[in-house]
C-alpha cells in the first residue's frame, strides 16, 4: 500500500521537472521593434565599427543578434547591449546588416536591412593579389635614369 501512496507524488515530481516557468508579470505577445541607427544606408565601412541600434519593447530585452548577409556574426545578452561589425566579416561589395532582438517572453523582432559597403585597403589589395597568384607589377626606370 505504501508503494501506491508515493506513486502520485513521484508522477507529479517527474512531470514538473522539465517545466519552464514563464517570466513574472503580464504576458507580452508583441515582438520588439528594432532599428539600426548607425551605420546608415549606403555608408562605407573601413574599419571595425560599433553598431548603434534601438530596441523598443514592453518587456526587457534578453538578447540581440547581429546578422550580416543573413549569417549570424555576433550576439550579446549582457547589459548594456552592444554589437561590433568586424571589417573582416564584410565582403568587398554591398553587405546587408540586420539586428534581431529577443525579449524576456522569447518574442523576436528584426530590423529592416541596412545596406553598407566595404572598400579594400591597399594592404588588402596586395594580400588579395598574392593569394590569387598575381604578381605585383615591377616598376622599370627609363633608360636615361637607369644607373646600370
Amino acid at each position: 500500500m505504501r508503494k501506491f501512496t508515493l506513486l502520485p507524488f513521484l508522477l507529479v515530481f517527474l512531470a514538473t521537472c522539465g517545466y519552464k516557468a514563464p517570466p513574472p508579470g503580464k504576458p507580452d505577445w508583441t515582438p520588439p521593434q528594432v532599428k539600426v541607427v548607425f551605420p546608415e544606408e549606403g555608408d562605407t565601412i573601413f574599419s571595425d565599427t560599433s553598431v548603434i541600434f534601438s530596441v523598443l519593447d514592453e518587456s526587457p530585452v534578453k538578447k540581440v543578434i547581429l546578422l550580416i548577409n543573413g549569417r549570424t556574426i555576433s550576439q550579446d545578452s549582457v547589459q548594456p547591449l552592444s554589437l561590433l561589425i568586424s571589417v573582416d566579416s564584410l565582403k568587398d561589395t554591398q553587405n546587408e546588416i540586420k539586428i534581431k532582438a529577443v525579449d524576456l517572453w522569447d518574442n523576436m523582432g528584426e530590423s529592416l536591412p541596412v545596406k553598407v559597403f566595404r572598400v579594400l585597403s591597399e594592404k588588402d589589395h596586395d594580400n588579395q593579389g598574392k593569394s590569387e597568384g598575381v604578381k605585383p607589377e615591377e616598376k622599370k626606370l627609363p633608360d636615361s635614369q637607369n644607373p646600370f
